[in-house]
């Protein structure tokens, strides 16, 4: 009688990986849940948490002070989310109500969302930001169509710069303007997870261009530096296996102009890691697409000229 193998029953990785983040969120609604009990609130019925990408995606209007409470204490202290999501369905360009600044205001305020007051939105961004520097799964948080001032950026960028997981940024119609670009870029000079930023309809102008031309050329010295670091072991050195930015996405900000874009341009021109595009930058002019590298940048005609003869210098 022939002997008969014992049947693995083992799980499949794809069956493991989705009972991780299955547990994530359960790990997450759980203390959610603990926090709510403990500040005598009822957990919001409209959070939405995905097992599939283990997600939390929050839309704030309608979230009141209380509700706020244990949701943020959550957050602030999660090691288990890979995806983190904050929106506005208010219309893009929504005034912060500045004078609305402490805790006791905040409780009082009755006239429109507590989102959108100073006191409020800096509890939010502070709270986003602890889960980036205490997360070791965080892989995208997003911000759209939400008010980001100079103080809530400033708070953001700190925790950028001292993130260890973090890939994809998004800030949306976030009105980060200049100054928020600037701090942007001076958080991830150094910081190679990150791998993509979209910067769209953020009202930044060519000042923002130039802040993000100096993050690229900056990393791009920094990557010269690792690939000289592993030819000393290797021949050949693929460009894949050098961390840092791989995308910048700046749709719809006009107001970068001729400039602007030039700036970019120019350190775009020697980099082989970054894959950046403009689109809808002024829809009076037909795009042109310039492959240079794993380059592919939509221009204005404007500056067709300069990139043309930049490259042949080169």
């Amino acid at each position: 009688m022939s002997a008969v193998s014992p049947v693995s029953w083992g799980c499949s990785s794809e069956s493991n990986s989705l009972l991780k983040k299955n547990k994530s969120v359960d790990i997450f609604n759980a203390k959610y849940k603990k926090n709510c009990t403990l500040m005598h609130t009822q957990p919001l019925r409209g959070l939405k948490l995905h097992a599939l990408n283990s997600s939390l995606d929050i839309i704030g209007d309608r979230i009141k002070y209380d509700d706020w409470m244990p949701l943020l204490k959550t957050i602030s202290a999660d090691r288990n989310l890979h995806f983190l999501s904050l929106k506005s369905r208010h219309s893009p360009g929504t005034v912060i109500i500045e004078h609305v600044n402490t805790e006791k205001q905040a409780r009082e305020f009755t006239k429109g969302s507590i989102l959108f007051t100073k006191y409020m939105l800096e509890k939010v961004v502070e709270a986003f930001a602890a889960c980036i520097t205490v997360s070791k799964t965080l892989m995208c948080l997003e911000f759209q169509s939400i008010p980001l001032q100079y103080e809530a950026m400033n708070i953001l960028s700190e925790a950028l710069s001292k993130t260890n997981c973090l890939q994809h940024l998004v800030l949306q119609h976030c009105n980060i303007g200049d100054e928020g670009c600037k701090l942007i870029s001076k958080a991830l000079r150094n910081q190679p997870t990150v791998q993509t930023i979209d910067l769209s309809n953020c009202e930044i102008t060519e000042q923002g261009a130039f802040y993000i031309a100096e993050l690229i050329k900056v990393q791009e010295i920094a990557r010269f530096g690792e690939c000289w670091k592993h030819s000393l072991r290797y021949r050949e050195v693929s460009h894949e296996i050098i961390s840092g930015l791989r995308r910048i996405i700046l749709n719809n900000n006009p107001n970068i102009g001729d400039k602007g874009l030039q700036s970019i341009v120019l350190v775009l021109c020697d980099d082989f890691w970054i894959r950046a595009t403009i689109e809808e930058f002024a829809c009076e002019y037909k795009p042109i697409i310039l492959n240079t590298h794993q380059l592919t940048i939509r221009l204005r005609r404007a500056v067709i000229s300069l990139a043309k003869s930049y490259l042949e210098k080169t």
